[in-house]
């Protein structure tokens, strides 16, 4: 498992728990520095972690409590009585973001979570795997029958919803359980209109090229 450290009023990482042990042992990282699991968890102390992971810890300040019960999303020194200040799109945001700007719009969605959730990394991969599942899309839709071809375009976007739900899901849920706002609708619609207009101008300036490319007869 990796783990994600707010140091000095940043984040850094992912770093593995050996790594954790030792930076901590040679003093990189203080043992009262917050840290919580990459995939999302209770921020807690440095030391606390790497006394669950079976080491030995000792923090340069003494009597600093466990920040066990800080809600994911909140970064260390956040106000705890108010939730986040950024909102989440949900998995029908996503849907939406797919349905008019193909799956390569549904992931931007999904990687602006990502961002917010500090899981950087993630939201780049979002952006590839939606890009080349739109990339095959567009050639199943060229090669594949009109009828067939419809049912590649649902199919993607019932996968884009069903990835949703299953990757961010839970992320989404304890937002809102803590306070936190979804994202407008209407921010996914013209996220997805965006990709449209410029899958569509690319199409063109491909078709274009190929026509003048071609000799005359």
């Amino acid at each position: 498992m990796n783990y994600l450290v707010f140091q000095n009023g940043q984040q850094r990482g992912p770093y593995t728990g050996p790594e954790l042990q030792a930076m901590l042992a040679q003093g990189t990282l203080s043992g009262s520095d917050q840290a919580r699991p990459e995939a999302g968890g209770a921020w807690s102390t440095v030391a606390a972690l790497a006394g669950s992971l079976g080491g030995t810890a000792t923090s340069s300040t003494p009597g600093t409590p466990a920040f066990a019960t800080v809600p994911a999303y909140a970064m260390p020194g956040a106000n705890l009585n108010a939730g986040p200040s950024y909102k989440l799109f949900d998995s029908r945001a996503v849907a939406i973001a797919t349905l008019f700007g193909s799956p390569v719009a549904g992931a931007i969605v999904m990687a602006i979570n990502y961002s917010r959730l500090g899981q950087k990394s993630k939201a780049t991969l979002a952006v590839v795997y939606g890009l080349l599942a739109t990339v095959a899309g567009i050639a199943l839709g060229f090669v594949l029958p009109q009828g067939v071809g419809s049912g590649v375009g649902i199919g993607l976007l019932l996968a884009m919803m069903n990835i949703a739900k299953s990757a961010q899901g839970p992320a989404v849920t304890e937002h809102q359980q803590q306070g936190g706002k979804l994202a407008s609708g209407w921010a996914a619609f013209f996220i997805g209109l965006g990709m449209m207009v410029v899958i569509i101008g690319i199409i063109v300036v491909a078709v274009v090229v190929m026509a003048m490319a071609k000799p005359s007869g």
